[in-house]
């Protein structure tokens, strides 16, 4: 009887063991065709077109790079670690008491597609909406229409995007 035992302890550890190299295996990842979906690459080149000069677009830009937690507050941090912006508007500027010049963040936007509907996702959306209007940091949302290429008002986006420019760039 023991050795049955042992016989089905020996199966259990192969097959645990065999699970966790196939869960593991290198070739379960490939190479993304684009960094960017298809309506977030539309309006990345849209926005890159609209900026002023001096300014530059990141895409998908994590929270953690263009906010920071008081205190460094663990909790915090892990809030926003694993989150990101569609994309951020920064510009090159000396700050005080540094030889360099630093990528400032001015504004953050938000590209809301059909998933912006779930629960789950309008749960994150007041999330960084809060923790955007604490840090006064400029958040734009703009809706995804459908359609390919989507059809976006340009000159609505423009005049969107000025006046944040405005309002967030604290680095002049």
């Amino acid at each position: 009887m023991i050795w049955l035992w042992i016989l089905l302890g020996v199966l259990v550890a192969l097959s645990v063991a065999t699970l966790c190299l196939v869960l593991i295996r290198k070739d379960r990842y490939v190479r993304r065709e684009s960094t960017l979906t298809d309506a977030e690459n539309y309006f990345y080149y849209l926005l890159r077109e609209l900026l002023p000069r001096g300014y530059e677009l990141i895409p998908q830009a994590p929270l953690i790079s263009c906010l920071d937690a008081k205190g460094k507050n663990r909790v915090s941090i892990n809030r926003i670690l694993s989150k990101r912006f569609d994309y951020a508007i920064v510009r090159s500027a000396r700050t005080d008491g540094y030889p360099y010049r630093k990528l400032c963040t001015v504004a953050v936007i938000e590209l809301d597609d059909p998933s912006h509907r779930y629960r789950v996702r309008k749960e994150r959306d007041r999330f960084v909406n809060r923790i955007c209007r604490a840090a006064k940091l400029p958040l734009l949302r703009f809706p995804c229409p459908r359609g390919n290429p989507p059809e976006y008002d340009e000159e609505a986006i423009r005049r969107e995007v000025l006046r944040a420019i405005r309002v967030g760039d604290v680095f002049s």
